[in-house]
């Protein structure tokens, strides 16, 4: 019922999520996974802000990364969910979301949940340059590997980011005299 307010849900869409949940407690690839755990999923997608058929499309990739990063289902909701909406990424996207925090984690020193953390403070300023989830990841799987934590990693870049996109007088002067450039021709961040 409180998926259903949440989501606004018709009763047809009602049925297709109580079903996809019924089917990912079923699904043997998602062990120690019940409809009621897809279901907790499902409803903090949805106060997320995700449509009903992006929360079918997203809730598996939730679910696994709740598993692989072993953290609570509605954690994994909410670290995808934002990562979704901050890079404008459709809800059958997930899984890759899931993937991009299991591949950093096994290519550094970072966990799973120290890349979440960094996602979450420096996708707001990577997104909103034109870089990608990918290149966010990357960079502080690579910042843990020299010591910092997730979330300290993901706030350096922010700031690094912010400070690029609006340089003062002064770094501005610097920048230019050491012919770093970080805009196109046509004024756009270059990538990261």
């Amino acid at each position: 019922n409180v998926l259903g307010v949440v989501s606004g849900a018709t009763t047809d869409e009602m049925a297709r999520l109580s079903a996809q949940a019924d089917a990912l407690g079923s699904d043997l690839t998602l062990p120690n996974t019940s409809a009621n755990d897809a279901a907790t999923a499902m409803l903090e997608l949805s106060k997320a802000g995700l449509t009903v058929n992006e929360t079918l499309d997203a809730s598996k990739g939730v679910l696994q990364l709740s598993a692989a990063a072993q953290v609570s289902n509605a954690e994994a909701a909410a670290i995808t969910a934002n990562a979704l909406n901050a890079f404008s990424l459709k809800g059958s996207e997930a899984t890759k979301v899931a993937d991009l925090l299991a591949g950093g984690a096994n290519a550094s020193s970072a966990s799973m949940t120290d890349l979440a953390q960094g996602l979450k403070q420096g996708a707001f300023a990577f997104a909103s340059t034109g870089n990608s989830i990918d290149t966010l990841v990357t960079a502080v799987a690579a910042l843990t590997n020299v010591g910092y934590d997730g979330g300290d990693a993901g706030t350096a870049l922010k700031n690094a980011m912010l400070q690029l996109m609006a340089p003062t007088a002064g770094a501005s002067a610097t920048m230019q005299q050491y012919g770093i450039n970080v805009r196109d021709a046509q004024g756009n961040m270059l990538p990261f």
